[in-house]
């Protein structure tokens, strides 16, 4: 279990809170908040009780949402998406998928809303079911939805040639490099 998850007594609790801090203006129905946070509704019932308990969301009509009034929600949203990259060990699982060459971890990880891209993967022997499977997962830990690009050595070395823009959008701003190996040239 995840250092944050354990302080806050689970991981469940911590997909819905990223959720909602991730997304404040957003009104959640129940269903939308077990899709998204892949939680059974007793679970779900329990933190949701748990986060309007603490004044962090509330309810409006039969549906909930970030409560902006909070007096903690700075501190919580630092805690809960400052921590989000070293929280969630994105070269243990994505590893998983083939052999990697080049992880850059951007945008949503590193809190900049503005980013066109989360992930840039270089990878050869790529599984892509299981590369799916693992960013369902990234989502649902994470609250929001992970944009990725996925390239083999090959194209990527060709992009960089090129100065694709894409490429160069992502290592112009800021970003983390999880896993660096060399790449042909």
């Amino acid at each position: 279990m995840d250092r944050i998850a354990k302080l806050f007594g689970g991981m469940s609790f911590v997909r819905v809170a990223r959720l909602f801090l991730l997304h404040p203006g957003v009104v959640y129905d129940t269903r939308t908040l077990r899709e998204k946070a892949h939680l059974d509704p007793a679970d779900l019932r329990i933190i949701v009780n748990d986060l309007a308990g603490a004044s962090v969301i509330k309810r409006r009509g039969n549906k909930w949402i970030l409560n902006d009034a909070c007096a903690f929600l700075k501190p919580l949203r630092d805690l809960l998406i400052g921590q989000l990259l070293a929280d969630i060990n994105l070269a243990k699982r994505v590893e998983r998928c083939g052999s990697v060459k080049l992880l850059i971890a951007a945008g949503v990880f590193l809190d900049e809303s503005e980013s066109r891209t989360d992930l840039l993967l270089v990878a050869e022997r790529l599984n892509p079911k299981m590369l799916q499977k693992i960013v369902a997962g990234l989502e649902a830990d994470v609250g929001s939805e992970v944009r990725y690009a996925v390239f083999t050595p090959v194209e990527f070395a060709y992009r960089m040639g090129v100065n694709d823009k894409l490429i160069r959008d992502i290592l112009d701003y800021p970003h983390v490099k999880i896993i660096n190996k060399e790449l042909p040239q």
